[in-house]
């Protein structure tokens, strides 16, 4: 996983999450405006989970997180003004591999969100 510090803004931890490939298997009962809701909906649940995960590491220098970059394919995380990452590479390396766990398994938790979405929206049309 791409890892930048400070590219996007200041006290930024970035990292590179652009995976989104689409959907194989879009639900028969889903157009384009539902994946596109569905979609929007489950990044935003999805990077709250992921930043739950890494505030558990109880690292006081970790303050929020955000989206940023022309198409918000960058996961960032915002650290405290003069955060020394130097001092923090094995503090670094352990939210690296929490993002890496989340985004790597992105496209399938998604396409497991539009189905039970799907299934919600057929029993709320019977």
């Amino acid at each position: 996983m791409d890892v930048r510090f400070d590219k996007h803004g200041k006290n930024l931890i970035e990292f590179d999450v652009r995976n989104y490939d689409g959907v194989e298997n879009v639900p028969e009962n889903f157009d384009e405006d539902d994946v596109m809701f569905c979609q929007g909906t489950f990044i935003e649940s999805y990077a709250i989970e992921c930043f739950n995960k890494i505030q558990k590491l109880k690292y006081d220098w970790v303050k929020d997180f955000y989206f940023c970059g022309r198409s918000n394919g960058w996961y960032c995380i915002e650290v405290e003004p003069n955060t020394d990452y130097t001092k923090k590479t094995k503090q670094i390396d352990k939210i690296t591999s929490i993002v890496e766990k989340y985004y790597d398994n992105f496209n399938q938790e998604f396409e497991k969100y539009l189905i039970s979405r799907s299934q919600e929206k057929g029993e709320k049309n019977k």
